[in-house]
């Protein structure tokens, strides 16, 4: 019998860790003290960051009841899903320079101070643009001569 129970606890625990690495977030970003990913619940990020600039609501592309929401603040923007009743944050885009990354990168950087900052394990399409894949969170970074011209967070 106590083989039994430890043999089901060991596979409770194995099924906990596994149950963790799908949620697992690693790139993130922050706006003043207020640190969020894509896989986070957008509505508990509205409340700490207060009301949006703007919100725009588009049927969703899924085919929900809940529209999907583009919600933008100064120098960023960031889209969701309804994903069983959560307001899901699936992208996280900066969109001028007033704002960096946790890790210092901007719109503007250098290619050099991108990989300075994330390291040489990316990929890099035809035009360019450098993807960081962590945890279940990819950050794409848009080089144009040179310089970072987009940088987008969204979920794998």
């Amino acid at each position: 019998m106590k083989r039994f129970i430890s043999l089901a606890l060991a596979c409770l625990m194995l099924v906990c860790f596994v149950g963790c690495d799908k949620e697992e977030v690693n790139y993130s970003f922050k706006s003043g003290e207020v640190g969020f990913s894509v896989h986070h619940d957008a509505d508990a990020v509205i409340e700490k960051l207060g009301d949006p600039i703007d919100l725009v609501e588009t049927p969703s592309c899924g085919g929900g009841e809940e529209p999907d929401r583009e919600y933008t603040y100064a120098g960023f923007k960031f889209n969701t899903v309804n994903e069983n009743g959560l307001n899901k944050i699936v992208k996280i885009v900066l969109t001028d320079d007033s704002v960096s990354t946790p890790e210092g990168i901007s719109i503007g950087s250098s290619r050099d101070e991108v990989i300075a900052a994330y390291g040489e394990s990316f990929t890099e399409n035809a035009s360019g643009a450098l993807t960081y894949t962590d945890g279940t969170t990819k950050l794409m970074i848009g080089i144009k001569d040179g310089a970072v011209s987009a940088i987008h967070y969204v979920q794998e």
